[in-house]
Formats: C-alpha cells, sequence, structure tokens
C-alpha cells in the first residue's frame, strides 16, 4: 500500500521567533495603554467634582491649547520636509509658540504655572500622539505565528 509523501511543516527561523515575540509585547502594552486611557478618561469627571469649576475648564482649554498645536507642529513638518523632530524638540516648540497663552488660559483660573508645570502639561496632552508610532521591523516572516 503506498502512502502518501508527508510534508513536514514549515518551522520558524530565530529572527521570525523573535520578531513574534516583539510582535505579543508591542500587543501587550497597547492593550495596556488603551485601558490606562479608558481609565483615566473614566475618573476626570470623578476628579472633576473635587475642583473649582474654573480650575477644570482651564486645565481642558490649556491640554486642547498644547494639543491642537502639537499637531500643527507635526502636520508643518510633515508638509515641509516629509519628517519629522524628535518629540522633544516639538513639546519645545509648542511651548515656544503657546506657552505664554497657556500660562495666561491657566493664570486666568489663578493657577500658577512656572516652566517645568508647563513642559509637563503640554507632554501629558500630547503623549499619547506617539503610541501609534512603532517603527515595523523590514523583515517579514514567512510563517504566521501560532494564534
Amino acid at each position: 500500500m503506498a502512502t502518501a509523501p508527508v510534508t513536514p511543516a514549515p518551522t520558524e527561523t530565530g529572527l521570525q521567533k523573535f520578531e513574534s515575540i516583539l510582535t505579543g509585547i508591542n500587543a501587550f502594552f497597547l492593550k495596556a495603554v488603551n485601558a490606562e486611557i479608558n481609565i483615566g478618561t473614566a475618573e476626570k469627571p470623578l476628579i472633576d467634582q473635587f475642583l473649582p469649576t474654573q480650575f477644570s475648564s482651564a486645565i481642558d482649554t490649556a491640554n486642547a491649547v498644547a494639543l491642537n498645536t502639537f499637531l500643527q507642529v507635526e502636520a508643518q513638518e510633515q508638509a515641509l520636509a516629509g519628517s519629522s523632530s524628535s518629540y522633544a524638540s516639538k513639546v519645545a516648540q509648542v511651548l515656544a509658540w503657546q506657552g505664554g497663552a497657556i500660562a495666561k488660559v491657566l493664570a486666568s483660573a489663578g493657577l500658577e504655572s512656572g516652566q517645568t508645570a508647563l513642559t509637563a502639561l503640554v507632554t501629558g496632552a500630547t503623549s499619547f500622539t506617539q503610541i501609534n508610532k512603532v517603527t515595523t521591523l523590514a523583515a517579514t516572516p514567512s510563517v504566521a505565528p501560532e494564534a
């Protein structure tokens, strides 16, 4: 009785296994960060209850100004050069362009803000824009990772 030849299952190379591990780690971190964003978003109204209304609205306005300016900086860089400067450089540009305006918004609610506080506010308002900017490896696996 003749039997059909058995084709061995393709095996992953060391690099492909390493890439699969990194892909899994990346997926874990994205889920963790998304969970933190969801928790933070859900808790904000509770935290706002303990703050005077003018503080909460001033902080929201300052965050919106910082984020919008940051997105404008990124769009301008992409339009002009097609490349991007470092995140820290973009934060510095936002502070140079709108730092005074953000400080005035906060001061209108009675909040003092020094350079460190402004940098922290801009970083906090814009850091989530960096989450999905992940560089991919050039080599694609020829064997799909196991699910």
